[in-house]
């Protein structure tokens, strides 16, 4: 699963819609998820895709869209760290 279908379903699993429903342009704060459906999704995130989010990463999200991109950013990052510690170990 990649990192946008992650999102997708993790988002579909709390709205109760097919995640072929969630789409990139829509708004987080359009798809009801309140605080603390907010908190449960960042946590999922975090466990299934291994990469740290806290909730100011998503306190400057607005578009689902976003939040792919910034995992994505993340497991990037993650992965170049990674690399760059292999070759100077």
């Amino acid at each position: 699963m990649n990192h946008a279908q992650l999102v997708k379903s993790s988002i579909a699993k709390r709205i109760f819609a097919p995640a072929d429903q969630i789409r990139d342009d829509m708004m987080l704060a359009d798809l009801a998820l309140d605080s603390f459906a907010l908190v449960e999704l960042l946590i999922e995130l975090e466990e299934t895709s291994g990469i740290y989010l806290s909730a100011v990463d998503l306190g400057d999200l607005g578009a689902v869209g976003e939040l792919i991109a910034l995992i994505e950013r993340k497991a990037a990052g993650t992965l170049a760290e990674l690399s760059s510690h292999r070759q100077t170990s």
